[in-house]
């Protein structure tokens, strides 16, 4: 009893931050202990490690850090009902589709504001061969959307194609919760080469990303995702 006690008396020492998991005995630790511990997973194992502090926190290659995961992260929540949810989670197994989705994606882009490199769709199944053209109409908010329906390797006619776009329009990477549109369009048949989908009017074309991916399903609760090929709209 003495044991635990002395336990107990380091917990509340240690701060909000840390936390034992699944009990005294057998349990892990998350988060930081004191100045000198951090408990972590590591490829779904439960790890310590030496608590190592940045030499320059706000260092550019942090900020650069910083930046690639706060677009990925806004993006993420951005799609995460139409896009995150329904075609990440079911590939993502200790993690979540969001998380997933924001490890994936940190590592790609190049910046705060690098959309071209963003995967909004990401899988093994073949996706669409190029994007012809992507264009948007400020009089009427239309944009259009053009790929190639060439079948490479693996893919079919009838694959369903999923166009993802996002509005960069109001997004800034300086606030502290930035905003990004985005609108979603689905059953289009890879076949049909050309969709188009309604943003509001007025907005500037090259604010404008388009992602085109496709999917296959292959039961209720299996699906085949291809990976999505990005462009900056055109007038």
């Amino acid at each position: 009893m003495k044991r635990l006690k002395r336990i107990g008396v380091l917990f509340d020492n240690v701060g909000r931050n840390f936390a034992l998991q699944g009990g005294v005995y057998g349990g892990h630790f998350t988060g930081q202990l004191g100045k000198s511990v951090v408990g972590a997973t590591w490829k779904d194992k439960k790890t310590l490690r030496t608590y190592a502090k940045p030499t320059n926190p706000n260092s550019s290659a942090q900020q650069s850090v910083r930046g690639k995961f706060k677009l990925s992260q806004v993006a993420g929540s951005s799609l995460l009902e139409t896009v995150v949810k329904p075609y990440w989670n079911p590939f993502a197994n200790s993690q979540s589709g969001f998380n997933r989705f924001i490890g994936i994606n940190s590592q790609r882009v190049s910046s705060s504001i690098d959309f071209i490199s963003l995967l909004a769709l990401s899988g093994s199944y073949e996706g669409v061969a190029s994007i012809i053209s992507a264009t948007y109409a400020t009089g009427t908010g239309i944009v259009s959307v053009q790929w190639s329906p060439t079948i490479q390797n693996i893919g079919n006619d009838d694959d369903e194609v999923i166009i993802i776009i996002l509005d960069t329009t109001d997004y800034d990477p300086a606030e502290k919760t930035p905003i990004l549109l985005s609108y979603y369009s689905k059953n289009t048949r890879r076949s049909e080469e050309y969709e188009t989908v309604n943003l509001k009017t007025g907005l500037t074309a090259s604010d404008i990303y388009v992602y085109v991916g496709t999917k296959q399903p292959v039961s209720d609760k299996v699906l085949k995702i291809g990976t999505t090929l990005s462009q900056a709209c055109a007038v």
